[in-house]
C-alpha cells in the first residue's frame, strides 16, 4: 500500500518539495506499432526495471512507475525565429506525426522520448541522452524535412502530486516546460536546448522560448493537488483484493472569518442589486430648462446628470423616446417621469396608453378632465392611437402648429408595455407614422417596450424605432443591442472608405457562419479585375514588410473574395465591394455570432489590442452577392497598438 500512502501524503501536503520529489532514473516508451502496446505491458518483463529495483534494494526510498500520457497535441505556424523560411507541411504532418482524428503517430512519440530523455538525463538512459542537431534521427528528420523547427513538450504537474527532477536538472518543479528546436543553421545553444542565434521578439512562441518556464511553472505552483486514482479507483496491483475505503464526509467549517467574508459579500451583491432597481431619484420639482428645452433624465453612478430634450426651443419640434429592457427594471419608472416632467412644464398634455392595463397610471392621468386622452388596453390604446394621427393631419393641413406655448400645448404621448401594439400591423403603423411625423406638428411620443430584438424581422418598423431621439437600455446587454441595432437599421454607410485616408477602420465580414474582424489597410477601384487587385494586394503586403507565403485562395465558394496568409503569421483578405477592393488585414474569427453578439465580441477584440476610442458602428458595402451584412466602425483620433504580453502568457497558460 505504498503507492497510497504516497500519494495521500503528497495530497495533505500539497505536494510539498522534498516528499513529493521524484527522480528520475529511467524514460521509456510504451507506443509498438499503431499505439498497439501501454506502459503496463512494457513494464511487466522490463529488465531495465528489474535492474533498478535491485541496485535500490537496500535504499530507504520507493521506486515507482509513472505513467504517462499524451493529454494535448497542437501544431502552430509561428515559430521562435522571424525570417522568411517556407512554412511546415500540413500532409507531411498528418502523414508522420497524426492522423486526421488526432490520433498520435509514432515518429511523435519517438520524438516525445527524445526530448524527455534529453531533458533530465536518467541514470539509467543510455541512448538519445543529447539533442544531435548534426546527427540527427530518423524522426528528427522527418520534423525538419515537414518544416516544423521548434518541438515543445510540457510535462504537466498541474493538479499533481508529484515533482520530477534529476541530477541535470535539480529544480524539483511541478511544471516542466521541454523545448528543442531544428534551426537552419544551428549555433551554440542560448535557451534551454535551443540552437537558433536570435529568437523573434514577437509571437507566443518566441515568449514561451524565452519565459515559458517560469510561466507554467508559476502557473503550476497555484494549482491544488488532486487524486485521481486511490483506494477503491486504485489498480489491483496496488490495493488488495476485497479492501473497501471508506468515504469520509469533508469536516464543516468553523471559519468565522472567512463566514464573515461570505456574509459581507452577499449583503453587498444584494444592497447593488437593490440600487439597479430602485425607483429614479427626483427632486418633486420640475427641472425643467426652457433655453434647452431639457429636464434632467437621470443620474449616473458617478454623480453625472444625464438631461434629455422634451423640444428644439428653436424650431418647436417635440423629441421622441424609446425605452427598452428587462421587467422590472425600471422602464415604467423612466416613463413616468419624463411623462411628470413634461406634464410639469405648463407646455405639454399627456397621452398616456397603458396597454397592458396595470392600472398605476389611471390614477395619475386618467380621472381628469384630460381622460379622453388615457387609453387602458389594447383596443382603447389603438383608438387613441388613430385619434393622435388624426390631429397631426389635422395640424399639417392647418399649418398652425409652431412651438409648444401654455395657451397652445404639445401632446407627449406615453405607451407603456408596447409590444402588443407593435405585433398588429395596424396599430404598429400608427406608431410609425406618429414617430416618423408627430414631433413636427407638436406630438411626441415615448415608447416602452420589452424584448425589442423581437421585432428585428420587420426592417419597415425598426428603422422607424431607430429614429427615437433618445434610447434607453434597461438590460446588462443594452449597450451592445442598441449599438447593433443603430448599426444595423439606422443611416447606412455609403462608401467602403471615408474622404478621409488617416481614420483608422475596422470591417467585420460574414463567411457564412464564420465572422471575420479586420484592420483595413488600403483599396482599389473595384473595376480592376481579380488578377489585378491580386497583384496590387502583394505589392501592398510588401510595402508593409510582411512576405505571403502562397497563392491567394478563394474564400469559400465566392469569387469575390480571397485570403492569404504571411510568415507571420498573419492572415490577409482581399474583398471585392461594389466600390472598391478592400485589402484587410484580419485581427481574429469567431463562428456562429450574429446581431448583438458580434458587435461586443468585436468590440471586446478591438479593445484588448488597441487603445482606441471607437465612433459608431455602421452596415455599408459587402462583399458582392453575400446576403450578409458587413460591419464598419471608425477610430475618433488616434490608435495605439497594446502591450499584450500579458495577454500571450494567458493564452500560453491556456495551451498547457
Amino acid at each position: 500500500m505504498h503507492g497510497d500512502a504516497w500519494t495521500l501524503a503528497s495530497l495533505l501536503s500539497r505536494a510539498d518539495k522534498e516528499l513529493a520529489a521524484q527522480e528520475v532514473l529511467y524514460i521509456g516508451e510504451a507506443f509498438g506499432t499503431d499505439g498497439s502496446t501501454n506502459v503496463w505491458n512494457r513494464v511487466k518483463a522490463h529488465e531495465k526495471l528489474q535492474r533498478i529495483y535491485e541496485h535500490h534494494a537496500d535504499y530507504d526510498c520507493d521506486i515507482f512507475v509513472a505513467p504517462l500520457s499524451l493529454e494535448r497535441s497542437h501544431w502552430v505556424a509561428d515559430d521562435h525565429i522571424s525570417d522568411a523560411e517556407p512554412g511546415f507541411d500540413l500532409e507531411g504532418y498528418y502523414k508522420h506525426f497524426a492522423t486526421y482524428d488526432g490520433a498520435i503517430r509514432k515518429a511523435s512519440v519517438d520524438l516525445i522520448e527524445h526530448s524527455l530523455i534529453s531533458h533530465f538525463t536518467p541514470y539509467y538512459n543510455e541512448k538519445l541522452i543529447e539533442w544531435r542537431r548534426e546527427e540527427p534521427t530518423k524522426s528528427m528528420r522527418l520534423m525538419r524535412e515537414t518544416g516544423f523547427r521548434l518541438m515543445q513538450v510540457h510535462l504537466s504537474g498541474w493538479w499533481g502530486l508529484a515533482r520530477f527532477y534529476s541530477g541535470k536538472v535539480p529544480d524539483k518543479f511541478r511544471s516542466h516546460l521541454i523545448l528543442h528546436d531544428l534551426p537552419p543553421v544551428p549555433r551554440r545553444p542560448t535557451f534551454q536546448a535551443i540552437a537558433a542565434d536570435h529568437i523573434s521578439d514577437s509571437g507566443p512562441s518566441g515568449m514561451m522560448v524565452r519565459e515559458g518556464q517560469a510561466l507554467l511553472e508559476d502557473a503550476a505552483e497555484r494549482t491544488g493537488v488532486t487524486i485521481r486514482v486511490f483506494g477503491e479507483q486504485a489498480p489491483s496491483m496496488r490495493k488488495p483484493p476485497g479492501l473497501v475505503m471508506p468515504a469520509v464526509p469533508l469536516p464543516k467549517s468553523k471559519n468565522s472569518t472567512a463566514s464573515d467574508n461570505l456574509r459581507s459579500s452577499i449583503t453587498q451583491q444584494r444592497e447593488e442589486a437593490e440600487k439597479e432597481n430602485a425607483p429614479i431619484d427626483h427632486p418633486g420639482k420640475s427641472t425643467y430648462d426652457p433655453k434647452t428645452g431639457t429636464i434632467v433624465a437621470g443620474v449616473h453612478a458617478d454623480g453625472t446628470i444625464e438631461r434629455r430634450r422634451l423640444h428644439n426651443p428653436s424650431t418647436g419640434t417635440i423629441n421622441s423616446t424609446l425605452i427598452f429592457g428587462d421587467t422590472g427594471t425600471g422602464r415604467s419608472n423612466q416613463l413616468l417621469l419624463l411623462t411628470t416632467e413634461a406634464l410639469m412644464t405648463g407646455l405639454f398634455i399627456p397621452a398616456v396608453a397603458d396597454v397592458e392595463a396595470k392600472g398605476s397610471w389611471r390614477e395619475n392621468f386618467g380621472t381628469d378632465e384630460n381622460s379622453r386622452l388615457f387609453a387602458a388596453g389594447i383596443e382603447e390604446s389603438i383608438k387613441l392611437l388613430s385619434n393622435l394621427c388624426g390631429v397631426m393631419d389635422s395640424r399639417a393641413g392647418e399649418n398652425a402648429y409652431k412651438r409648444p406655448t401654455r395657451e397652445s400645448p404639445a401632446v407627449m404621448l406615453a405607451v407603456d408595455d408596447g409590444d402588443a401594439l407593435l405585433r398588429s400591423e395596424r396599430s404598429a403603423s400608427l406608431i410609425m407614422k406618429i414617430l416618423s411625423e408627430g414631433g413636427a406638428v407638436g406630438i411626441g411620443i415615448s415608447l416602452v417596450l420589452g424584448d425589442i430584438l423581437e421585432f428585428e424581422d420587420s426592417r419597415p418598423l425598426m428603422s422607424t424605432l431607430m429614429t427615437a431621439d433618445y434610447k434607453f437600455a434597461y438590460t446588462p446587454r443594452g449597450r451592445a443591442i442598441l449599438r447593433y441595432l443603430d448599426a444595423e437599421f439606422g443611416p447606412k454607410r455609403t462608401r467602403t472608405w471615408s474622404n478621409n485616408d488617416d481614420v483608422p477602420l475596422f470591417v467585420v465580414h460574414q463567411d457564412g457562419n464564420n465572422a471575420v474582424l479586420g484592420f483595413a489597410v488600403a483599396w482599389l477601384n473595384a473595376e480592376n479585375d481579380a488578377d489585378s487587385a491580386k497583384r496590387w494586394a502583394n505589392e501592398q503586403v510588401r510595402d508593409l514588410r510582411q512576405s505571403l507565403i502562397g497563392d491567394w485562395r478563394r474564400v469559400g465558394e465566392s469569387a469575390e473574395s480571397f485570403w492569404n496568409m504571411d510568415l507571420v503569421p498573419n492572415r490577409w483578405f482581399l474583398r471585392r465591394h461594389d466600390d472598391v477592393w478592400l485589402l484587410v488585414a484580419a485581427q481574429t474569427n469567431m463562428m456562429d455570432l450574429s446581431g448583438p453578439d458580434l458587435i461586443e465580441w468585436a468590440e471586446a477584440q478591438i479593445e484588448a489590442r488597441y487603445e482606441v476610442d471607437l465612433t459608431a458602428w455602421q452596415v455599408g458595402p459587402g462583399v458582392r452577392g453575400s446576403r450578409s451584412s458587413t460591419f464598419y466602425i471608425e477610430a475618433s483620433g488616434g490608435i495605439s497598438v497594446k502591450d499584450r504580453s500579458e495577454t500571450f502568457k494567458r493564452f500560453i497558460a491556456s495551451l498547457h
